[in-house]
């Protein structure tokens, strides 16, 4: 189930980063080319913030967490605070950056937590690897489409590489 809710979500943030330009495009269309001499306006949505969008409705309504998490790169950190890996996340991203498993494949397995009584939990961790499409914002800072270092959410680009580990996706649920 776990590797499946990341699916999921790794298809919802991949369509949006396929779809930037026609998202923030004036006049743009899906399926159509990117009409030209348009104004760009960067409207919100990029691929982790719609997928955030979906994770919190889906943590309200089912109590299974989920979290996407980065310890960042260089001086910048995370671009979220929140987004900085618990001690479990952390030891996952070790454990992907040591043994450097081929994408699509994650790590899970069920913990004991909390006071007497202790209860179990399942927790998943599901590595992002940088691609092409994640390249427009954290990629190489000499590509920034506004001419300053930074991508279209405003944030600096991190000079991340092709198929460097970005961080991960985190799902926490209980067992009854």
């Amino acid at each position: 189930m776990s590797k499946d809710l990341v699916t999921l979500l790794t298809i919802a943030g991949f369509s949006v980063a396929d779809n930037l330009d026609v998202i923030n495009l004036h006049k743009a269309k899906l399926g159509m080319p990117l009409p030209e001499g348009e104004p760009y306006s960067y409207k919100g949505i990029d691929p982790v913030t719609f997928a955030k969008t979906i994770t919190r409705d889906f943590t309200t309504r089912t109590g299974i967490e989920i979290r996407f998490v980065s310890e960042g790169k260089g001086g910048y950190g995370p671009r979220n605070p929140a987004d900085l890996p618990d001690e479990w996340e952390q030891a996952q991203i070790n454990r992907f950056k040591d043994i450097g498993l081929p994408p699509g494949v994650g790590f899970g397995e069920f913990l004991k937590v909390g006071e007497k009584p202790k209860r179990v939990i399942y927790r998943y961790f599901f590595p992002l690897y940088m691609q092409e499409r994640c390249m427009k914002c954290h990629g190489d800072p000499a590509t920034s489409p506004t001419g300053d270092k930074k991508d279209i959410t405003n944030y600096y680009m991190e000079n991340y590489k092709l198929g460097e580990l970005r961080g991960g996706i985190s799902v926490t649920f209980p067992i009854s």
